[in-house]
């Protein structure tokens, strides 16, 4: 059995995906444990190039004899489900799940294995270079802590709760059965599948190490595919809250300072920020956030929060405003920017006419 499977879950992400896989297979064939890593890829349901990319990759894996195995869904099951595929489909004591767009730092499999062999965890948890949140300059975690069965679960899990990247989780499996399962099934609706298996390794091997080591980052066009609004927050709530009602836990969501947020009036405030040009939104997350704010609309939601409302409201007129304003200068110094460029390029016609014309000018003087 093999030490470590790269778990890598993917959805219609076929440019992206292919860099990915290229490289890890650089990564694997550089890494001093390079006989001891399996690749796992779960296609969930896509429709673009993906299936023939990753089948392409297996041969280009099994080349150097690295053990790769795929699985092609008919069609879209979920994040959640795909997560969990991946997970008790691999066959090695560790799990690293790798977002498919996601840049795998130098060195990060070998810091893997060190870090598996001197703590053998349930959990590690690394940080993830995604600016301008986190830099070089302004880590997420700022040093490396062990915690065991002695810390409690809110101290263990606390900055992994508080930013659940994919990328930055490596779990420990061998402790996982049949009976874990089922009771993960249960949160398939989640969008927090890795973060449920995380409590559920951490129930069974009360061991997690947090690392301040930068295991991979988001790529240079990540903001194209960010599609969650602040609202997710709900969500992440109602995990942490169904967790430790399943697991008779003593903690509770605001112990790891989660609270419920207004999903109406949060996705104003959003739409503003995006308006003042202070955040960068896909369109498709602009188009989650209006269906939201018209669903809101439609509920009345508004008259549950009305003063967190009437902000939100005030803010997005704001926001309305400096993108107004903005519009106008920005219209005001492209016609400035167009006149200017006209005129010179008139004075450079006279100025051609000229030089064309003066030698015959002076011929008949």
């Amino acid at each position: 059995m093999n030490v470590l499977t790269i778990a890598i879950p993917t959805w219609n992400n076929s440019k992206h995906l292919e860099r990915t896989l290229k490289k890890v297979l650089q990564s694997i064939t550089a890494s001093k444990n390079y006989g001891k890593i399996s690749v796992y890829v779960s296609n969930n349901g896509s429709y673009d190039s993906s299936s023939d990319i990753i089948e392409s990759y297996s041969s280009e894996f099994k080349k150097y004899f690295i053990d790769f195995t795929f699985y092609h869904s008919i069609r879209n099951k979920g994040f959640d489900t795909n997560v969990l595929r991946c997970f008790y489909s691999a066959k090695s004591e560790y799990v690293w799940f790798l977002s498919d767009d996601d840049e795998i730092c130098s060195n990060s499999i070998d810091k893997i294995f060190f870090d598996i062999h001197k703590y053998n965890p349930g959990i590690i948890y690394y940080d993830f270079l995604q600016p301008p949140d986190t830099t070089k300059n302004t880590p997420y975690i700022k040093r490396e802590v062990f915690y065991d069965a002695s810390n409690s679960v809110v101290n263990s899990l606390y900055l992994i709760v508080s930013r659940p990247k994919l990328t930055s989780i490596v779990l420990n499996r061998t402790t996982f059965k049949l009976a874990d399962l089922k009771e993960m099934l249960n949160y398939k609706r989640s969008m927090f599948m890795h973060l449920a298996l995380v409590f559920n390794i951490f129930r069974h091997k009360k061991s997690c190490l947090v690392s301040n080591y930068f295991i991979a980052s988001a790529r240079e066009d990540y903001f194209e595919q960010i599609n969650f609004t602040a609202s997710v927050a709900n969500q992440l709530y109602d995990l942490v809250l169904n967790i430790s009602s399943n697991y008779k836990c003593s903690f509770t969501p605001e112990d790891f300072n989660l609270k419920k947020v207004d999903e109406l009036s949060i996705s104003l405030t959003e739409l503003g920020a995006f308006l003042r040009g202070s955040t960068v939104y896909s369109n498709i997350r602009i188009g989650i956030l209006k269906a939201k704010i018209i669903l809101g609309l439609r509920r009345y939601s508004f008259l549950q929060n009305k003063w967190v409302f009437l902000i939100a409201v005030l803010k997005l007129v704001f926001s309305a405003i400096v993108y107004l304003v903005k519009f106008s200068v920005g219209r005001e110094a492209k016609i400035k920017k167009f006149d200017n460029r006209m005129t010179s390029e008139a004075i450079k016609d006279t100025e051609f006419i000229i030089r064309k014309t003066s030698p015959i000018i002076n011929k008949h003087r």
